[in-house]
C-alpha cells in the first residue's frame, strides 16, 4: 500500500465525513475491502479505527457551527456504544458473504430512501 494511496483514501473520506457525515461505513469499508484488499473484518475494523479522529475533527468543527444537538448525541451515544460492542462481537460468527450482503441491503435501502425524498 503507497502513501499517495492510503492518503488519497482518507482525505476522501474525511472530506465526505465532514460534509454528509458519512465515512467508514459507507466509503471507508468499501476502499479498504476492494481497492486496498484487506479482509471484509479487517476493513470494518480499520474504518472504525480511522473514524475515531475523522469524527472528533468533524464534530469539534459542527460543534463550532452549532450544528449538533447535544442531548440527542449523548442519549444516542450511550446506545451506540454498547450496539457497537455487540456487534463487532459479532463479526467472526458470520460469514463474509452474508455481512458484504447486509452491507449492501443497508446501503440499498439507504440510497433509494434518500433518492425517494429528493
Amino acid at each position: 500500500m503507497t502513501f499517495i494511496l492510503l492518503a488519497g483514501v482518507g482525505l476522501v473520506s474525511g472530506f465526505l465525513g465532514g460534509l454528509l457525515g458519512v465515512g467508514g461505513g459507507v466509503i471507508l469499508v468499501p476502499l479498504f475491502y476492494y481497492l486496498l484488499g484487506l479482509k471484509l473484518t479487517e476493513a470494518i475494523g480499520t474504518s472504525l479505527a480511522v473514524i475515531i479522529p475523522t469524527a472528533a475533527a468533524a464534530s469539534i468543527t459542527h460543534a463550532q457551527l452549532k450544528h449538533i444537538h447535544f442531548k440527542t448525541a449523548l442519549f444516542t451515544a450511550l446506545f451506540a456504544v454498547a450496539g457497537a460492542i455487540w456487534g463487532a462481537s459479532l463479526t467472526d460468527q458470520f460469514s463474509t458473504p452474508l455481512i458484504r450482503r447486509l452491507f449492501a441491503l443497508v446501503l440499498a435501502v439507504t440510497a433509494v430512501k434518500l433518492f425517494m425524498e429528493t
